[in-house]
């Protein structure tokens, strides 16, 4: 212990900094009220006000800030580049910047613009894209102020305690604003118009603009003699104990450390805790609210296939993409959520299209003339159909129908069992057919005329939920004879018996099983028919195309007691997801978690909602009413009559052969409870999430593995 006849100024130096340890470790909300006392001081005519950690605090590490912006450049640019070696370049940029600002004779800074210009090189240099691919310097710099300016004001969070007891005091004294940053001062004023603070500090001072720092004591200077007060008149409030606290008393002024929040305590968290912290925000936004709130998981699922969508579109240079009914209304309006909550800018946002075509309305269209040699390999797809199933296939109206089905067969039932050879050499029937397929192949054709624009060669990018891209042929063929483009299917998952031909033609954006399995095929695919039910649009199916003065229409086999079974179920639902998903856009744009790691969390969110649903979910869907292709009302959970005749002891038995159980089709949850043994439900979710944990974690360490070699 020193003596108490040490130097006066060495035990009040101590004092002090004995009071900024007891500061810092004081509740804020504490030390805002002892500040609010001290600001009352006559002393105290003007306020020196720290920006970062005192008036505004980040979600994230201030470090963490310059790799989502290096992300978020890296999207303007349309370029694969790596935020970390972005991020990586931007620090040796910024030491060598510094040190040559000292040798200049100012302090170690720098200034945003003047890095943004040295950054274009390195750009270049790190990518294999082409110069006439990368924007002029004057309009990287440009990207590069935007996207520090637009990550920055999505991290910060204004600490309205302090800002109130700022406004109190503003009323007596004067307010200045005081901060060590490297963004130019039109730029950073910008957060204060965000914030609604400009009007709050008659003056600021940033530190790349002085070419002095806080840091050094020597911005302090420059401070007093731009307000021509006396360094006692001021005080310093501040969150830095040497910045705001040390360097403000050596330059003659009072100051007051306010206690830092938790990230602002932890300036060198690792990614590890970021991500953690970011997982822990995403558990809680994805709790369910209340009973009525099912499914929250969905919206994370639709926010990974989004994210990944959009990241295929723009590496594919797609200005629009085509959004197929009816599954793509409700994705259409989420991939536009995606880019309003990420502030794309307007020049480099894809349109979204809503394209109303479906497997039914293209059928016809798409089939050759009736003696063509293709045609008999292409009916026989579908065996085992009546005669009136068979000629349903094809669009007729319930009254030619019968009427075909009397003639070709004598019941106008067209129960009977299909005869391809008398159907098809019936000249009745092939009166109706070229009639009809010429009919519809031309309003197909012209509907698709005014979508899209088709006049010069082109890649027309179509996206639905999946799964084999039925519709994607179809319409290929009906349009391929008048036009030169190509599609490119993008769809939620693909599930084909053998790679698409050609390569490339077909991409399943959140799982696929050709030509390779991607990762958690086994959890996206669970109960796969979830999806169609869930993103289901307000209108019905489309079964044809018709012609007019106004243009082509689609024909809808529309109904009302279908429109308010959808009110009645899903437009709440749909509305929900929505709103979550747009939560989901921002808490995930304050973190860099992509790739398979974005992935993997999703399927585990995915898991719990597909293996191990609550009670609610399980009734929600064996009461939810579903309207197939022919406008038929079914249920989603499938023939319960046949489920229900099984008896719990059978059910119990079959535990040995967990396949008779949970297969068949369906979704075994349901399939359990309406079986007598709902309860099963706990065991199978725990052994399929115990599953789906192993695979993953095997994943993962082969994939560390393959990175470390």
């Amino acid at each position: 212990m020193r003596s108490a006849t040490a130097p006066r100024s060495a035990r009040f130096r101590r004092a002090l900094q004995l009071g900024d340890f007891a500061r810092r470790r004081l509740p804020r909300g504490w030390a805002i009220r002892n500040l609010q006392a001290k600001a009352a001081d006559p002393r105290s005519r003007i306020l020196a006000v720290d920006y970062f950690g005192t008036v505004v605090t980040r979600t994230v590490p201030p470090w963490y800030v310059k790799l989502l912006a290096g992300r978020r450049l890296a999207g303007h640019l349309d370029i694969d580049l790596d935020p970390a070696v972005l991020y990586r370049k931007r620090l040796e940029l910024e030491e060598r910047l510094c040190r040559a600002s000292l040798d200049r004779g100012a302090d170690a800074q720098f200034r945003l613009d003047d890095l943004a210009s040295e950054l274009l090189d390195v750009v270049a240099r790190s990518t294999e894209v082409g110069a006439d691919l990368l924007p002029s310097a004057h309009d990287f710099i440009g990207l590069v102020l935007e996207s520090e300016v637009q990550t920055e004001m999505l991290v910060q969070q204004v600490d309205r305690e302090l800002v109130r007891v700022l406004k109190e005091r503003s009323e007596s004294a004067e307010l200045v604003l005081v901060s060590d940053f490297y963004l130019p001062q039109r730029h950073f004023e910008r957060f204060l118009d965000h914030h609604s603070l400009t009007d709050l500090f008659s003056q600021v001072f940033i530190s790349c603009e002085e070419g002095r720092t806080k840091k050094s004591g020597r911005l302090f200077d420059v401070v007093a003699d731009r307000l021509g007060a006396s360094p006692a008149d001021v005080l310093v409030v501040g969150d830095d104990p040497i910045s705001d606290g040390r360097r403000a008393r050596a330059a003659g002024m009072r100051s007051y450390v306010v206690p830092r929040k938790q990230w602002e305590r932890r300036k060198h968290a690792n990614l590890e805790d970021v991500t953690k912290d970011v997982e822990r925000r995403l558990e809680h936004l994805l709790c369910p609210i209340d009973d009525r709130d099912l499914f929250p998981p969905m919206a994370l699922t639709l926010y990974t296939f989004v994210h990944r969508l959009h990241d295929h579109l723009r590496s594919q240079r797609a200005g629009e993409a085509f959004f197929m009914a009816r599954e793509g209304q409700l994705l259409a309006r989420l991939f536009v959520a995606y880019e309003e909550e990420l502030q794309m800018p307007s020049t480099r946002r894809i349109a979204a299209r809503y394209l109303m075509t479906s497997r039914r309305s293209t059928y016809l269209p798409s089939l050759p003339p009736l003696h063509h040699p293709d045609l008999r390999s292409l009916l026989d797809q579908a065996p085992g159909l009546t005669t009136g199933q068979f000629l349903v296939r094809f669009g007729f109206d319930a009254a030619t129908c019968q009427r075909l089905a009397d003639d070709i067969t004598g019941d106008a039932t067209g129960a009977t069992p299909l005869d391809p050879d008398a159907v098809l050499s019936h000249p009745g029937f092939e009166r109706e057919y070229e009639r009809r397929r010429e009919e519809q192949r031309s309003a197909l054709l012209a509907y698709v005329d005014e979508q899209m624009d088709l006049s010069a060669a082109r890649t027309v990018h179509l996206v639905d939920v999946g799964w084999k891209g039925t519709t994607q042929d179809q319409l290929g063929r009906v349009v391929a004879e008048h036009h030169d483009f190509r599609l490119a299917g993008c769809y939620l998952g693909l599930l084909m018996a053998v790679p698409p031909e050609p390569p490339g033609s077909k991409t399943g954006i959140l799982f696929q099983n050709q030509p390779r399995r991607s990762a958690c095929l086994d959890v996206f695919t669970q109960f796969k028919a979830m999806f169609e039910l869930l993103l289901s649009a307000e209108h019905g199916s489309v079964r044809g195309y018709s012609c007019s003065d106004e243009g082509a229409r689609p024909v809808l086999d529309d109904s009302p007691a279908e429109r308010a079974e959808y009110q009645r179920y899903l437009a709440a639902l749909q509305v929900r997801f929505e709103q979550r998903f747009r939560q989901i856009c921002r808490e995930l744009s304050r973190c860099v978690i992509e790739g398979d790691d974005l992935l993997y969390l999703t399927a585990r969110h995915h898991a719990r909602m597909v293996f191990r649903p609550s009670k609610a979910e399980i009734t929600f869907f064996e009461n939810l009413p579903v309207y197939n292709a022919g406008g038929r009302l079914q249920r989603a959970a499938g023939n319960r009559r046949e489920v229900e005749r099984r008896r719990s002891l059978r059910a119990m038995t079959n535990l040995v052969r967990p396949h008779r159980l949970v297969g068949g089709g369906g979704w075994p949850p349901v399939r359990m409870r309406a079986a007598g043994v709902g309860w099963l439900r706990f065991p199978y979710g725990w052994y399929k999430l115990g599953v789906h944990r192993r695979r993953a974690r095997r994943s993962r360490s082969r994939r560390g593995e393959s990175m470390r070699r």
